[in-house]
């Protein structure tokens, strides 16, 4: 009877991490441990399933998976990817290379120990772990995106695209792949297309908040991309009709403009991105989960604010300096004819039958 139960446990607890119900995970593992204590696959799993919410019970479950079996790769594919998860790059190495000795065919621990190296400032050693898992596992799309998010932390923009490209030819719904790509896109200013693949990223893995995230801050900064032209192309207009009449209501009327400017984009919030297409509003409700940021994530200032700003400054200064309208004649205001006296009009229709009389100029 106790083997059935571990069994239909076992099984259920399967299914539930496919779908990241951790909750429910936890609750069956423990019940599976009070029927055997020493189960390393349910030590593992709940140490998994604790990882993001209890660091500390998390490493003690896999801690005690590992010593109820210390020659098994999965146990310490299962430790290093916990200790990895909390934050022990360092521990993690060691379980993650014990379990590349105890199975060298295995991709999945060599996937860990590239994640691993890469934690820990080895870059070398994470891409030669990464070729690794291509070479044992060429079909698959995980060394793929592996090496996309390798490139990414480089800098090396061209072969992230190439490597998150070659992943979504094997797996064209493979979420991590989505996203690196649009990381890659968005560094290059296409915006739409990243914001697309987020989307489609997000959809892909719903119990992932990373390209949710990733899809928010991307509409975010489109929603200012627009706002900062829309203000813009109304700064010049001001200043065209500041120019016009007054150069002093210009500035008046443009110092206003930019207060009020000033004070709504500080106080910019989700009712810009509520503006976006429906569909990316339940990006912005997901903010329960812990943030992980892409290497590239966007902090402070964006660049279109930036760019806005400066040249919000540029317009002011020529605003200032320019000289005032008021100082040079109109050309729309009509001549005014001299005044002619009589004796001076006699005059000069004398000078044209005789150019040597001379008139009285005054």
């Amino acid at each position: 009877m106790t083997e059935e139960s571990l069994a239909a446990i076992r099984s259920r607890i399967l299914g539930l991490v496919e779908l990241r119900r951790h909750d429910e995970v936890i609750a069956l593992a423990r019940r599976g441990l009070a029927l055997a204590p020493d189960d390393s696959w349910l030590l593992a799993q709940l140490g998994n399933a604790l990882a993001d919410r209890d660091p500390k019970a998390a490493r003690e479950a896999v801690g005690r998976a590992v010593a109820a079996a210390p020659d098994d790769p999965w146990a310490h594919r299962m430790a290093g990817r916990v200790l990895l998860t909390t934050g022990r790059a360092k521990a993690a190495r060691q379980h993650a290379e014990r379990a590349v000795a105890l199975d060298p065919t295995d991709a999945s621990s060599h996937l860990l120990l590239a994640n691993v190296y890469g934690d820990c400032g080895l870059p070398t050693k994470a891409a030669q772990a990464c070729d690794e898992v291509v070479r044992l596992a060429p079909h698959s799309p995980a060394g793929y995106v592996q090496r996309s998010k390798q490139m990414i932390e480089a800098k090396n923009w061209a072969a992230a695209e190439r490597w998150a490209r070659h992943a979504l030819e094997i797996d064209p719904a493979n979420s991590a792949a989505l996203n690196n790509l649009a990381v890659v896109l968005r560094q290059q200013g296409r915006w739409t297309e990243a914001l697309d693949l987020f989307s489609r990223a997000a959809a892909a893995e719903p119990g992932d908040s990373v390209s949710a995230d990733n899809a928010r801050d991307t509409a975010r900064n489109l929603g200012g991309v627009a706002m900062g032209g829309l203000a813009i192309y109304g700064l010049i207009t001001v200043v065209r009709i500041g120019f016009a009449a007054s150069s002093t209501a210009g500035v008046v009327v443009l110092v206003t403009l930019l207060v009020v400017l000033v004070v709504v984009g500080r106080r910019r919030s989700a009712r810009e991105i509520e503006a976006l297409p429906s569909h990316l509003q339940a990006f912005v409700r997901d903010q329960q989960r812990a943030r992980w940021r892409d290497p590239q994530a966007w902090t402070g200032r964006t660049w279109p604010q930036r760019i806005f700003r400066a040249v919000v400054v540029a317009v002011l200064v020529i605003v200032v300096v320019a000289p005032d309208p008021d100082d040079e004649p109109s050309r729309s205001d009509p001549l005014t004819p001299p005044t002619v006296s009589a004796e001076q009009l006699a005059c000069l229709q004398e000078r044209l039958d005789d150019p040597s009389v001379v008139c009285d100029a005054g």
